[in-house]
């Protein structure tokens, strides 16, 4: 891994630290990226936040009308149907 990373290589390893504990210099190259680039360090506030939302247990006194939920599950076969 090289020091100097491009935008596309320091999106991948932003990624993959959501996922795994990244290397000493695989850190270390997108630390550098980081600090010199505009652009990725919004990235990486964007992809934190999803994850970390993504996380999140949904409440569970979530309620739908009888209306809803068969207007859901019509969507639903509706996009199999369309997927076949």
């Amino acid at each position: 891994m090289i020091l100097t990373l491009k935008c596309g290589q320091a999106s991948i390893l932003m990624s993959d630290s959501l996922d795994r504990k990244l290397l000493w210099h695989e850190r270390l190259a997108l630390r550098g990226h980081l600090i010199a680039c505009r652009v990725c360090p919004t990235l990486k506030t964007q992809l934190e936040t999803i994850a970390r939302t993504s996380r999140r247990k949904p409440p569970s006194d979530i309620n739908l009308s009888s209306d809803a939920k068969q207007r859901l599950k019509e969507t639903i076969r509706a996009s199999q149907t369309i997927e076949e």
